[in-house]
């Protein structure tokens, strides 16, 4: 692969529990233990983590005043000044769109924003990876665990993604087959 002239932005959706976070890891390593060259990578993560952990709620008990919080957050990392060859972005401003969607209380006029200027937010974006539900998800304390919900989630984003990012690649698989599936897709860019 050839050292890319600017960062090559890979962004990452799915619901909760379906190995985003795992597989964002696993690709950076990809990336970052080439044969060919070893490539640096910054991998933008724990949006809705870090807020909860500043006592936001996430999940259901997002409410619609703080929406605006996790998308701040979302479109700065989308637009900071990267130094590396590849920036991994796990969720963006479509996974929170889609939450608001599934947990019903953001209100339409939030929702048709969204939808009409993410497009234009994600152009930036090279190439974007979708996960589907695959495997049972895990409780980690953190997250929802009601596959209902996930699901929610899950036909939410997937509504989303065709409308924004229609060219998204969806991952199945493994975790070996996801990051090899992802690195056939960013080697064809």
């Amino acid at each position: 692969m050839v050292k890319p002239s600017k960062p090559v932005r890979i962004a990452v959706s799915g619901a909760h529990g379906v190995g985003k976070t795992t597989f964002c890891g696993d690709l950076a390593e990809a990336f970052k233990s080439d044969d060919q060259e070893r490539h640096s990578v910054e991998v933008v993560t724990n949006v809705g983590r870090d807020l909860h952990a500043m006592g936001i709620p996430i999940n259901k008990g997002t409410e619609e005043s703080q929406y605006p919080l996790f998308l701040e957050k979302h479109i700065a990392n989308i637009f900071k000044d990267w130094q590396s060859d590849f920036v991994i972005y796990d969720r963006t401003i479509v996974d929170t769109l889609a939450y608001g969607i599934a947990n019903g209380n953001l209100d339409h006029r939030w929702i048709s924003f969204l939808r009409k200027t993410a497009p234009h937010l994600l152009e930036i974006i090279d190439v974007y990876f979708y996960i589907p539900i695959e495997f049972e998800i895990e409780d980690d304390g953190v997250r929802a665990t009601e596959g209902e919900y996930q699901a929610d989630v899950d036909k939410a984003l997937v509504d989303i993604l065709k409308e924004c990012r229609p060219d998204a690649v969806t991952l199945s698989g493994g975790r070996a087959e996801r990051v090899e599936q992802a690195m056939e897709k960013v080697i064809q860019k």
